[in-house]
């Protein structure tokens, strides 16, 4: 539309201003006739999110400009990038943006060109702060094409093609409103939350304005959480929003946030939000866990609309078959492309129904008190709820296996790993019965299957598991893509828990530079960075875990919060790195204060609180308060029997700090008996050079010889084997 300078404006008062300069091939006079018209509209805007337009005028050459408000800000989506901003905050900012269009539009002003470059962001005291430029700027103006921004010189298109409503895209277009605005902030939700637009610049831009006009009036964009998972399919995707892996993220906007996006882009604006406060409105809602105004379309009001798209299509088609064959196929192809589209649409949205009704009609259901007469947990509720998913869905197959795959991710989080292999495995099952073995949804259900048995202990499952699951991505997506990359990090936790470090390193560090290479030095690389941490810790180099664990922890609190499970799991992997380094009380406060915020926000049965004790426990030994070290590890081996199998090698690393501390306390008795039945659990499961079945042995030799027990020491050092690893 013009150049954009910085400028100082003397009267009527001295201040910095961004003054525009205007290119288009109108008289000056023209222009300036019709920004009087919508000066005194936009001289009643007064929102902190809206940029101010000063004055308006003709310079010595002729031109026509502005001066507006100084701007110092970053377009949306590129400070969305920058940031690495999670969901909830994208979406957090997103408001504020609504907000500020809809003041304007309460003071009848349309922008008619909103996107991200003219949502400028700006921090003040360390907050993003959105403010909008060029409001009412694209009604005063009625110009030729330029660069970036599409328009006819008879007022045919105006504005720009990736973000205009279809009404504005119609020839000689007068009939927009403020849903036309709507429309284009459902272009920028979108683009904000998946990294792409509904439809490619390439695809509009490059065949001309017909073609750009069919597309926006016609074709209908895909959801955001299904362009997240071809995003995914996609090498050369860069954007910081598919850092975290794709079916996460497209579980994520999956159900209320595509209804809502797909809302604002609806062809018929009487479908869309009314207002851009009642889509803010929405989106709080939904950040809140609110039922949504939003939901699916029918599948009759898709139908109809699918006819009334391809009538003409139809007679044509008839007329291409007389010319031969090749053109009945390629209408075919489309034919086939459309129905599989809507196909899939309809299945998504029978998914989102069946999933709601069960959660509403079985799990709420299941949890209500006067029905029991009693009050029941969590996981009492999906135990009743999950008993009904076969029953229920008998003749549903694939949404019995999204619902199954659900409890397992649920059961996973409340720790109920037994509860989560058994859901997630029957929804494996059911999927392979009814997609390709390269389906998406087949390798992402085997991965929650790989990261279920890392958390159960059942390390050779999840190896095997996730051999596979890496094999699959490098075929489908390539070694650099970030799924792919994402599952090598989970292998270096297999690798870690294995004790096979060195293995372990070589990974992380690979791992690590791959990331950076491909995202940057803003890389989100904290959980890579703090296994890498604790393998230094592991092999005797506290000097390096330390600062490695601080800095992932100080980015995972900026990313994730502090309360967030990721976060969580990072601060105790810092207790660990100050005990290594003898800060032994920061360690002990570390460990009390996230033992009490697990309990708060998991339970105190969950396997992340129990695991948090174990934590303390050794550092109360490190401190040699060895009495309350013994009572809190007697509490921790309790619960852990209830947590994990009896044949996990967890049960087995808690058991022999169990038998550290009571050697310590010269219960020798006591030791001796938890620590051999430690040894045979993770000798008969990780095999006897493990280094936990090795620990023990050590402490075994040590009881022998202290109550000079000559043959069973001379059988506890037969079967010493030398380590890599320090005591």
């Amino acid at each position: 539309m013009g150049v954009v300078y910085r400028a100082t404006q003397n009267k009527p008062i001295r201040r910095d201003v961004a003054l525009k300069l205007i290119h288009l091939g109108l008289n000056s006079r023209q222009f300036l006739t019709r920004f009087e018209g919508e000066r005194q509209a936009l001289a009643m805007m007064d929102h902190h999110g809206v940029a101010r337009v000063y004055d308006a005028g003709v310079a010595e050459s002729g031109q026509p400009y502005l001066a507006m408000e100084l701007v110092d800000g970053v377009p949306l989506t590129e400070y969305c990038e920058r940031k690495r901003l999670s969901v909830e905050k994208r979406l957090t900012l997103f408001i504020a943006v609504c907000n500020a269009v809809q003041h304007a539009h309460q003071k009848g002003v349309i922008h008619r060109d909103l996107k991200p470059s003219n949502v400028l962001v700006t921090e003040v005291d360390g907050e993003p702060t959105p403010k909008i430029i060029d409001f009412g700027i694209a009604k005063a103006i009625s110009g030729r094409l330029s660069d970036s921004t599409l328009m006819t010189a008879e007022g045919g298109m105006i504005g720009t093609p990736e973000y205009m409503p279809p009404e504005q895209a119609q020839v000689g277009a007068i009939d927009v409103d403020t849903q036309s605005d709507v429309y284009s902030l459902g272009v920028m939700l979108y683009e904000t939350l998946t990294g792409r637009l509904p439809f490619d610049s390439e695809l509009l831009r490059a065949k001309g304005y017909d073609e750009a006009r069919r597309i926006i009036l016609e074709l209908e964009p895909v959801r955001p959480s299904l362009r997240v998972l071809e995003s995914e399919n996609d090498p050369q995707e860069k954007s910081t929003v598919l850092s975290e892996m794709a079916s996460s993220l497209s579980r994520r906007l999956r159900g209320d946030l595509d209804w809502i996006v797909m809302r604002c882009l609806e062809k018929d604006r009487d479908r869309r939000y009314e207002s851009a406060g009642d889509l803010a409105r929405d989106i709080r809602r939904h950040l809140e866990n609110e039922p949504i105004d939003a939901g699916p379309p029918t599948v009759t009001y898709k139908l109809g609309k699918f006819v009334k798209r391809h009538r003409k299509g139809v007679v044509a088609g008839a007329f291409v078959a007389v010319l031969g064959i090749a053109g009945v196929i390629t209408l075919n192809i489309l034919l086939v492309q459309a129905i599989d589209a809507r196909r899939e649409a309809e299945l998504q949205g029978d998914i989102a129904r069946a999933v709601n009704a069960f959660l509403t009609e079985d799990l709420l259901a299941a949890a209500d008190p006067t029905k029991l007469g009693r009050d029941i947990t969590v996981v009492e509720a999906v135990d009743l709820a999950a008993e009904k998913v076969a029953a229920r869905f008998a003749d549903q197959p694939i949404i019995e296996a999204s619902i199954r795959k659900t409890l397992g991710s649920t059961y996973n989080a409340l720790g109920k790993f037994d509860n989560s292999e058994t859901q997630l495995a029957q929804a494996l099952k059911i999927m392979r019965a009814a997609f390709p073995p390269n389906d998406r949804r087949i390798i992402q259900t085997q991965h929650e299957l790989s990261m279920n048995a890392v958390d159960k202990g059942d390390l050779a499952q999840a190896r095997q598991a996730l051999s596979e699951v890496i094999a699959a991505n490098e075929r489908q997506l390539g070694p650099k893509h970030p799924t792919t990359i994402a599952n090598k990090a989970d292998m270096v936790l297999i690798l870690m828990n294995e004790s096979n470090y060195a293995e372990a390193e070589k990974l992380a560090l690979a791992m690590l530079e791959l990331r950076k290479e491909i995202e940057g030095d803003q890389a989100k690389t904290f959980s890579l960075m703090n296994n890498l941490g604790n393998i230094y810790q592991a092999t005797g180099r506290p000097e390096l875990a330390e600062p490695m664990i601080r800095q992932a922890k100080a980015a995972a609190d900026a990313e994730y919060g502090v309360d967030h499970p990721t976060t969580l799991r990072i601060t105790e992997s810092l207790a660990w790195a100050c005990m290594s380094v003898e800060k032994l009380e920061e360690a002990e406060q570390i460990l009390r204060d996230l033992h009490k915020t697990r309990t708060r926000v998991l339970g105190p049965e969950h396997p992340s609180t129990v695991s948090n004790l174990h934590s303390l426990s050794m550092c109360l030994y490190k401190q040699q308060k060895i009495g309350e070290g013994i009572e809190t590890m007697a509490v921790t081996t309790e619960l852990a029997h209830k947590v994990w199998p009896a044949d996990s090698w967890k049960i087995s690393a808690m058991q022999t700090l169990y038998g550290d501390l009571l050697y310590a306390g010269e219960r020798y008795a006591d030791a001796e008996e938890v620590l051999v039945d430690a040894y045979e659990r993770v000798r008969d499961s990780l095999g006897p050079d493990h280094r936990i079945a090795q620990v023990a042995v050590r402490l075994l030799v040590k009881i022998s010889e202290e109550t000079e027990q000559p043959e069973k020491l001379a059988t506890w050092r037969e079967k010493l084997t030398p380590v890599d690893y320090p005591e």
